[in-house]
């Protein structure tokens, strides 16, 4: 791919559009007079689609803030603008207009994940989904256990990691059990 000479409007330029005029080859020695006093001359391989003028009538491609600002990029919803930035947001944190503001995570065995629309943590499987996966691992622990005290090796962390499946299944069963009885 070889440069080419790329005649674009210096108007549409400068709100970070691309309207070329011409592609040549060749360079048009009077490409004011040929195409226009709006007429820029850039010499490259192309020409970015959302370009941004420079005092120097060079281009580059436009950022995603001066998209932004000239109306032509929308915020992702996990995305805010602060400080001239565009600042993309991580989970469990939301922009209130001012400030970025965290939210502590749910500490619950049921698992979470977070919904930037809603600005909440929100569970992503039921009491019972979550009661299974946790009778899955606590089998699937048991059976660990076993095997290392088999084969000779210590099984601590092992035993830790199931007391920890216990107290969570418990902790699941009470809130299980708690919405159960608020339905009767």
């Amino acid at each position: 791919m070889n440069k080419k000479y790329f005649y674009i409007s210096k108007k549409y330029a400068k709100n970070c559009e691309s309207l070329i005029y011409a592609v040549s080859d060749k360079k048009i020695e009077d490409y004011k007079g040929v195409l226009g006093e709006d007429a820029i001359e850039i010499f490259d391989f192309l020409v970015p689609f959302n370009i941004k003028l420079n005092e120097d009538d060079t281009i580059r491609e436009a950022t995603k803030e001066e998209m932004y600002a000239i109306g032509k990029y929308s915020l992702k919803k996990n995305e805010c603008f602060l400080d001239d930035r565009i600042i993309e947001l991580k989970d469990g944190e939301y922009f209130d207009g001012k400030k970025i503001v965290n939210v502590k995570k749910v500490d619950t065995p049921i698992i979470h994940a977070w919904n930037f629309s809603s600005k909440k943590w929100e569970p992503i499987e039921t009491e019972i989904e979550a009661l299974n996966r946790i009778e899955e691992n606590i089998i699937d622990c048991a059976k660990e256990i076993e095997t290392r005290n088999n084969i000779g090796l210590g099984s601590d962390i092992a035993k830790l990691k199931y007391k920890k499946l216990l107290k969570d299944h418990r902790i699941v069963s009470e809130i299980y059990a708690t919405k159960r009885n608020e339905k009767l």
